[in-house]
């Protein structure tokens, strides 16, 4: 479609347009007016990284403590149930409480309020519409009665009432103390600690379990690290009360910065008695070294070993100092991990390694003289177990020193501020979006329209689409409702146009179609004119009678005949009665002249439709019609016939091999391009050749260039008398 026929089309449904983008708008004001505010809240943690100490080092702290704090991995725990149960249980969040407020305008009013109101609706009802507050620390409940609304009352001198009708449960209690009852499914506690409000005043409580309440924290918590190996990161949170998103933020990295320490203190702890395990036993096998040494040297007094004796004794004691080493390391693992963790399983591999060498040095040792085993044997051991137990101690010294406080591996660099501006939209943007929205759609509503039900209103979409003239546009008439309205009581009056509005443009439009069909019948040696259309209240009746009057107005004798034996109804347009008429002809029980009409207007004759039929198909396709045409067609100028709905019926199709000239009326508003262009198949597949196309009922349209607004231009020259050609040169300038 043309971008000028999508302009035209949209301002044609302008108050759809219009009422779609209203309603939108005044749902979104609703929504605007009655949503509460959202804010955010955040923190910032940073997540410590220390570097791994050298291994060669004496003296550093263990392995324990050398591994690198992954910021990824703290973002999962922060998100972790351990850390947020902390604070649904330190701010009960699992515990709702909502004063009731009246539907969409109670809780707008209660924002801008700082003074408890006066509860309820003209005294009824119990709503809220000030700063009513309501603390409840302890609400116990049986399962079956979670996530069950509660309403609370407030009674006079501290008093409440906390009901659930459909449980029937009813509990009375007092401000300050816990109240016990039973329920028919278990026993419930409840503590109200404080109420700010007036007898009368009504709130909504309820409370859900605890994982539920983690559960949905976890779902609108956002925690994210800021920027790229940052180590820092970002948790935020957004919700409809400030103070309290930022006590739950608050409480959420407290509880993370506790839990780091804690973790850390824990293997400290572990690391350190490990350490003093270690140091008792390599103090006594220190001492008993000492020992056998001195004790040696006093039996054998001073003695030498060979070069090859003492290399040897130097590897068993490195290699000795490494196993001790890499014992030590391997309990340090231990410590965190299990058995079949691939560093632990490393460690056992090198221990292997080191045994297997060990084993090799011990089995040369063997082949030395017995006196020289025991010297180097005695040396070696005091060696290794001097130096490692010289080592083993600065580490556990190094560990004592280190305070708890500082193993944390994070630590809280920004706490949460109670936010002062929200972060939702303001009520003035929502609703202007709204309405941008609101027309938007009303756009989508009419172009969707017009795809589903593409109905017919531009007569050059027509011309474009089924490739035939729009041989005339007859305008809207008003004055044609009324008529229409009279014709349906059944009157015995003439009720056409041209005779009640001669000046009207829907006439003017008529005459119009007069000279066109001068023109197109020019060749023609049939003077029988058809109209027909798709479907029914097309207009193909008014068409008939109106243009059978415009024709007889210029002189020319014209007969009219109502062919749609179906519903024909063109002799309501005349005041006659139906019977006896088309179809007593073609079945041969009434004669040709007792059933002409003669002169219901000026210069014009009618047949009406005749008796109701149970064969009207039949009747027409009879060779009585083709004689009744030959009969009367010289008789007259012009030969109108009025024939029921091509899509709904073949009457049309047996009539047309007769016409000299074929009409489609169609509907603006009604018909729709697919069922004219089906028409026109039909007629064509039949051997017919459709003249033209009338499109009528044409509506005023809003664009200065339309049909009907030329058409309304010609109305204003009262009682043209003009020639045709003129009338169509003012009208289409």
């Amino acid at each position: 479609m043309k971008p000028v026929f999508i302009l035209k089309y949209l301002l044609e449904n302008r108050w759809l347009i219009a009422g779609t983008a209203l309603v939108i708008t005044l749902l979104g004001a609703a929504y605007a007016l009655s949503v509460k505010p959202v804010y955010e809240a955040n923190i910032l943690i940073q997540v410590k990284e220390t570097a791994p100490a050298e291994k060669n080092v004496p003296g550093s702290l263990p392995a324990a403590f050398d591994v690198k704090t992954q910021a990824a991995t703290e973002v999962e725990v922060l998100r972790s149930r351990s850390v947020l149960s902390r604070a649904v249980e330190a701010l009960q969040l699992d515990i709702r409480v909502e004063p009731k407020y009246f539907p969409i305008l109670g809780a707008l009013i209660a924002r801008g309020s700082q003074q408890i109101s006066d509860p309820g609706l003209l005294g009824y009802g119990g709503y809220v519409w000030g700063a009513e507050q309501l603390s409840i620390p302890r609400l116990n409940l049986p399962g079956p009665l979670l996530n069950q609304p509660f309403s609370l009352r407030v009674e006079s001198d501290g008093k409440y009432i906390l009901t659930q009708k459909e449980q029937g449960i009813t509990v009375k209690g007092t401000v300050g103390e816990r109240t016990r009852a039973r329920t028919p499914h278990g026993d419930m506690e409840i503590l109200v600690a404080r109420i700010a409000a007036k007898p009368g005043a009504q709130f909504t409580v309820s409370r859900t379990s605890k994982f539920d309440a983690v559960e949905k924290l976890q779902k609108s918590l956002v925690v994210a690290e800021k920027g790229r190996q940052s180590n820092i990161i970002g948790v935020s949170l957004k919700g409809d009360k400030p103070e309290q998103v930022s006590h739950i933020l608050n409480e959420i990295g407290k509880e993370y910065i506790r839990q780091n320490v804690t973790l850390k203190s824990e293997e400290a702890e572990k690391a350190r008695a490990f350490f003093d395990g270690q140091l008792a036993d390599l103090k006594q096998k220190m001492e008993r070294s000492e020992s056998r040494s001195t004790a040696l040297r006093s039996g054998q007094g001073t003695f030498d070993v060979r070069e090859e004796a003492s290399t040897l004794s130097q590897q068993s004691v490195a290699i000795q100092a490494r196993l001790a080493e890499l014992k030590q390391k391997k309990g340090e693992l231990l410590i965190r991990f299990q058995e079949q963790h691939p560093t632990v399983a490393l460690a056992n591999k090198q221990i292997q390694d080191l045994n297997a060498e060990l084993a090799t040095i011990r089995r040369k040792l063997r082949n030395l003289p017995a006196v020289e085993q025991d010297v180097l044997g005695t040396i070696r051991d005091k060696h290794v177990n001097i130096d490692i137990y010289t080592g083993l101690l600065s580490t556990a010294r190094q560990l004592s020193m280190v305070e708890p406080g500082r193993i944390g591996g994070a630590r809280l660099l920004d706490m949460a501020a109670t936010p002062t501006r929200p972060v939702s939209l303001k009520p003035s943007t929502m609703i202007a979006v709204s309405g941008l929205a609101g027309i938007l759609l009303g756009v989508i509503a009419a172009l969707l329209k017009k795809a589903f039900f593409h109905k017919i209103h531009d007569p050059r979409e027509i011309e474009e689409a089924l490739g035939i003239m729009v041989s005339a546009t007859v305008p809207h008439s008003a004055k044609q409702v009324k008529i229409s309205k009279n014709i349906k009581k059944n009157t015995q009056e003439v009720m056409v146009l041209p005779h009640d509005a001669p000046s009207e443009a829907t006439i003017e439009s008529l005459r119009i179609l007069r000279s066109t069909l001068e023109y197109a019948m020019r060749e023609s040696k049939r003077n029988i004119i058809m109209f027909t259309g798709p479907t029914p209240e097309v207009g193909k009746s008014f068409i008939s009678a109106n243009f059978a009057t415009v024709l007889a107005s210029a002189r020319k004798r014209v007969l009219l005949i109502d062919g749609d034996m179906r519903t024909g109804y063109l002799h309501r347009y005349f005041g006659v009665k139906r019977a006896n008429g088309l179809s007593d002809v073609l079945a041969m029980t009434a004669s040709v002249e007792s059933v002409i009409h003669k002169a219901v207007v000026e210069n014009v004759d009618f047949i009406s439709a005749g008796s109701f039929s149970g064969r009207p198909a039949e009747l027409l396709a009879h060779e009585n019609l083709e004689r009744l045409l030959q009969q009367l067609s010289p008789r007259y100028d012009y030969v109108l016939m009025d024939t029921a709905p091509v899509l709904d019926f073949s009457d049309a199709l047996i009539v047309g091999a007769h016409a000299g000239a074929i009409f489609n009326v169609v509907r603006d508003g009604v018909s729709s391009i697919d069922e004219a262009e089906e028409t026109v198949i039909r007629l064509r597949r039949a051997g017919l050749t459709v003249t033209g196309v009338i499109l009528n009922d044409m509506k005023p349209n809003t664009s200065s260039y339309g049909y009907g607004a030329r058409y309304h231009t010609v109305s204003l020259i009262p009682d043209y008398q003009g020639s045709d050609a003129e009338r169509i040169r003012l009208i289409r300038g």
